[in-house]
């Protein structure tokens, strides 16, 4: 049986390996073409833009590893069924249940990896990443805005930028400031810059060859005032720690037991917990559901694999993505059945492993049952 166990773990092994490369590329593939940009035509240094993207895998692993072993025990299944090697083993004496074991094994230690990365690599690899933009968008602003577009960089203040040819160099600028009391400012400038002080504490930027266009009338003026100063020159300071990219080390998310706190107290107060509460408990306790989904659907491929056998790898596959489709629709119902609070939070979380529970075990006693009664026909 040691034999048997070792020879499935090679056969799960190289679909999966394989698997996990072809989602990781069409995951990064959208992110890489911005870091691309960023390199060359923002001139942003490559090794920043490496720790950013190293920073972003642990969430890319974790979207990917369910996947990843549902195909693994597809493919490896399939073929085992293809080949008729398990209605070898089945003549020979081997049980269903003892041919679901391994997959069942790798699945779990699959499950740990995804739990470890869900719960401990991805927090701390989104500090990473907040501070890493954050520190980027200190020496370069420009990184965080768009050509052609409104832009609200800074709270309270919006930008638009015609083209920025390069670095923190900014052609066609339109800015409505609208920080100060009072009626907003609209500045128009021909060319613009940003500018970092040495030790990266203050932010300005640097207009030329523009206007500063201001009304000065109350609402209950009886004649209209206006301000126009037309300047060659003109600064504007911008703080740092306002700078929308530039986030704090946290996320900004409540804890699970301060969510709890506010859940009861909204409970005593108006009888109920409000849709937004349970919406932010319902993300809580689904970033510790998902990750067992990855040894549901693993042990979901091996019925998925045997049957489809026919079909061949191809069809295999498209069952395969029809059931992740299935998993992500309850994922998306349980996240409106949280919001209605037609279920507590928990129980909303939990419903799409539930489910995919009960299927994949529904599924593993009917072949069981069908594979014994076979051999008699």
């Amino acid at each position: 049986m040691a034999i048997l166990s070792r020879y499935l773990f090679k056969e799960l092994l190289i679909p999966f390996v394989l698997s996990v490369a072809v989602l990781l590329f069409l995951l990064v593939t959208q992110q890489a073409v911005r870091l691309v940009d960023l390199l060359v035509n923002r001139g942003v240094e490559a090794g920043i833009l490496v720790k950013i993207f190293t920073a972003l895998l642990p969430a890319f692993f974790v979207v990917t590893l369910p996947v990843a072993v549902l195909m693994a025990t597809i493919g490896a299944f399939n073929r085992l069924a293809a080949d008729r090697e398990i209605v070898a083993l089945r003549a020979s004496g081997v049980r269903m249940i003892r041919l679901v074991v391994p997959a069942a094994v790798f699945a779990a230690v699959m499950c740990l990896v995804a739990y470890s990365l869900s719960l401990v690599g991805e927090p701390w690899a989104g500090k990473s990443f907040r501070s890493l933009t954050g520190e980027l968008l200190k020496r370069q602003a420009t990184v965080a805005l768009t050509e052609g577009a409104f832009n609200e960089l800074v709270n309270g203040m919006t930008l638009y930028i015609e083209k920025i040819p390069s670095g923190n160099q900014l052609d066609g600028v339109l800015i409505v400031d609208q920080r100060a009391p009072g009626p907003p400012a609209l500045i128009l400038a021909k060319q613009g810059s940003f500018l970092a002080s040495p030790n990266g504490s203050a932010l300005g930027l640097r207009l030329s060859q523009g206007s500063i266009h201001r009304s000065l009338s109350a609402p209950d003026d009886a004649e209209d005032r206006y301000q126009l100063i037309q300047f060659d020159t003109y600064e504007l300071k911008l703080d740092v720690e306002r700078l929308q990219g530039a986030l704090p080390a946290t996320d900004g998310r409540s804890s699970l037991a301060e969510l709890r706190h506010r859940a009861a107290d909204e409970v005593r107060a108006a009888g109920r917990v409000q849709p937004d509460t349970e919406r932010a408990l319902f993300s809580l306790y689904k970033d510790r559901a998902f990750p067992l989904a990855t040894f549901w659907l693993g042990v979901l491929g091996v019925p998925l694999g045997i049957a489809t056998r026919r079909a061949g790898r191809v069809g295999g596959f498209g069952f395969g993505i029809l059931a992740v489709g299935v998993y992500y629709l309850l994922l998306i119902a349980a996240d409106s059945f949280a919001a209605r609070t037609w279920l507590s939070a928990p129980v909303a979380a939990w419903f799409p492993n539930a489910v995919l529970a009960m299927v994949t075990i529904s599924l593993l006693i009917t072949m069981d049952r069908v594979r014994r009664r076979s051999p008699r026909r």
